[in-house]
């Protein structure tokens, strides 16, 4: 991972700007050097997370990079994930659900590492136990009849979403494959994409489904 296109994305953005200004300081970069100060890290961290405003969680985020650098210490993932994308990815979704502790900067890091150890430990697990029950499983466990309707089933739903939610197939079946069990690392990896962009289009997905479900009874009957 390129930790500096954390920075390089927030980098010359009115979103951002406003921000930083409604912080009350002029530029990213004197914010950025400002929060070298732990306390000052915390306070404005949860700021971040809380305020609900544009670029609110990606500013969190440049002003988390270097200390979720050092998260990544001694972790590799056996499967050849790049650990910095897992440990930002958790991160990013810590920070979405607001409401962070005091001291904000430790929770966040600790919390994000524990999950990526957490995932690798699981991930190892599964995939041993699917070696093993290789052994036993029957050469045609599921009928050509059961692929072909589960495969109409899912081509259904994600046309529904690209419908309902207006967004391109590759987003509907973010929604559709990641909601049906399959874990968002696998899905993110097939559509090319970062956990935490296929985790963003999701949630932009969901809340227009929600909005025109709302505003159209109609629709629960599709």
């Amino acid at each position: 991972m390129d930790w500096n296109k954390i920075k390089a994305n927030i980098d010359r953005r009115d979103d951002i700007d406003e921000c930083v200004a409604s912080l009350g300081f002029k530029t990213v970069d004197g914010l950025l050097d400002a929060t070298s100060d732990e306390e000052l890290a915390d306070v404005i961290v949860g700021h971040l997370a809380d305020c609900g405003k544009p670029g609110s969680l990606e500013l969190a985020l440049a002003v988390l990079a270097p200390r979720l650098r050092k998260a990544t210490y001694r972790l590799s993932a056996w499967t050849g994930e790049d650990v910095a994308e897992l440990i930002v990815s958790a991160t990013w979704e810590r920070l979405a659900k607001g409401a962070l502790p005091k001291r904000a900067v430790r929770a966040v890091c600790g919390q994000a590492r524990k999950t990526v150890q957490r995932y690798l430990s699981g991930s190892w697990e599964v995939a041993t136990s699917e070696v093993a029950s290789e052994w036993d499983r029957p050469d045609h466990a599921t009928s050509v009849e059961d692929t072909v309707l589960e495969s109409m089933a899912e081509e259904e739903l994600i046309a529904w979403v690209m419908n309902v939610a207006r967004v391109p197939e590759d987003t509907a079946r973010i929604v559709i494959r990641s909601r049906a069990g399959v874990s968002m690392e696998a899905v993110a990896a097939a559509e090319g994409l970062t956990y935490h962009a296929a985790y963003r289009r999701r949630e932009r997905a969901e809340g227009t489904i929600r909005s025109a479900v709302g505003n159209e009874p109609a629709l629960l009957g599709v």
